[in-house]
């Protein structure tokens, strides 16, 4: 014996008041249905080349970490980089002659390792 119970929801994906059946109903018509599933889909395609280009960033930033550990002398980029601090930090520290730093040309500043080593570890 099934009986008819009407019950005012309202559809997830055009947001208009429609009359249910069951309990479980969750959009007003076989169109919002398929739209919702392909919105769906398209959001999930999306999150997954997020995700994807997310995991590529960060295989090449690790593989630039193991690059930047083998060399002696390293930039100001690349120090920050390594020992994960700012670039005002290594300049203030230059400035204050903590830190020894050589500049080649115009811009460019060179630092050895082993002054960065000494000075963090």
């Amino acid at each position: 014996m099934t009986s008819f119970k009407s019950i005012d929801k309202v559809c997830l994906y055009c947001k208009g008041y429609f009359i249910a059946q069951k309990v479980s109903t969750k959009y007003c018509s076989l169109e919002c249905a398929q739209r919702a599933y392909k919105q769906q889909k398209r959001d999930e395609s999306i999150h997954l080349s997020m995700e994807e280009e997310e995991y590529k960033k960060e295989e090449k930033r690790f593989v630039n970490l193991l690059h930047i550990e083998t060399k002696e002398f390293l930039s100001i980029k690349e120090a920050c980089e390594l020992f994960h601090i700012n670039r005002k930090t290594i300049y203030r520290l230059i400035k204050s002659n903590k830190l020894k730093a050589v500049k080649i040309g115009q811009q460019r500043v060179i630092i050895k390792k082993s002054e960065l080593n000494k000075l963090f570890n």
